[in-house]
Order: C-alpha cells, then sequence, then structure tokens
C-alpha cells in the first residue's frame, strides 16, 4: 500500500504447500485488517458457498477463483455471486 499498490490479491496457501493441504483464510484476514486498500482472495474456492464464506471469515472485497472452476466454469457466471455484486457496487461508486 505504501509502495503504491492499489489493491491486494492474497492466497492462503504457502508455496511450499503448492497443491496441498488447506489454505490458510486467516492470514487473508490479516492482510485485510492491515491495509486500506481492497483486498482479493483466494485459496480453496469452488462454490458460491465458499465465495460467501471467504468473504463473510475475510472480510475481502472481492475472491478469486482458480482451480475451482476447472469443476465448474460456469462459477464465474452466477447470477447470485456476492463477488459481482459487490463489483457493481464499487463500479457504481466510482461513476459517481
Amino acid at each position: 500500500e505504501a509502495a503504491g499498490a492499489s489493491a491486494l490479491c492474497i492466497h492462503g496457501r504457502t508455496r511450499a504447500q503448492m497443491y496441498e493441504g488447506k489454505a490458510d483464510w486467516s492470514i487473508i484476514r490479516q492482510v485485510k485488517q492491515a491495509v486500506n486498500i481492497p483486498v482479493i482472495g483466494n485459496g480453496d474456492v469452488r462454490s458460491v458457498a465458499d465465495m460467501e464464506r471467504m468473504m463473510e471469515e475475510t472480510g475481502v472485497d472481492a475472491v478469486a477463483i482458480g482451480r475451482g472452476v476447472l469443476g465448474d466454469p460456469w462459477l464465474n457466471s452466477c447470477r447470485r455471486c456476492p463477488v459481482r455484486n459487490a463489483l457493481r457496487s464499487q463500479e457504481n461508486m466510482h461513476s459517481v
């Protein structure tokens, strides 16, 4: 943030973990609490319910989906997606 970043995307899994283990969403929550710029969470998101839970548990502004889309390519086009609705709200704020 101090270096000029306008947003951060944080994955809850370390490089050493690669594709093993569970993403640690508490790390994402800690980053969100430490900065004032938008934070995008990533890791272990495979459904709309996972998106909603990540947003609720971490307070992120948006959710990035990686391998979760491989099993459900339509996941990122859902109409009731909380992230899509949050982004629309942000776009409306910027157009004022």
